[in-house]
């Protein structure tokens, strides 16, 4: 999705442009989809549902940007990382988190 947003620059808020991306995704991967049922799918109210669940989710977290990288310890969240990172500045992040 993020490559045929930012390099291709299709508009992957279109529902068919999207079905067409993430079926041709999904195929690549070996889970044989077709474009319609793509489309179906996302536009279920379930979907829409649990999209909007994840969403408040990642609000209550504390998320403003992605990627957003956490890390789970027994019940402890963390948040290692917002936006971009350098893999070493990562590393360093975990490495004071105590992993």
């Amino acid at each position: 999705m993020q490559h045929a947003f930012y390099v291709d620059g299709l508009d992957t808020t279109d529902g068919e442009v999207l079905a067409k991306v993430g079926m041709e995704a999904l195929v690549f991967q070996g889970f044989p989809v077709s474009k319609d049922g793509f489309l179906d799918t996302w536009t279920r109210r379930s979907t829409i549902e649990e999209t909007a669940s994840d969403f408040a989710s990642a609000r209550a977290m504390g998320v403003t940007s992605f990627p957003a990288l956490f890390v789970r310890k027994d019940t402890t969240l963390a948040r290692v990382g917002s936006g971009y990172a350098h893999v070493d500045a990562l590393q360093q992040h975990l490495k004071d988190l105590g992993y």
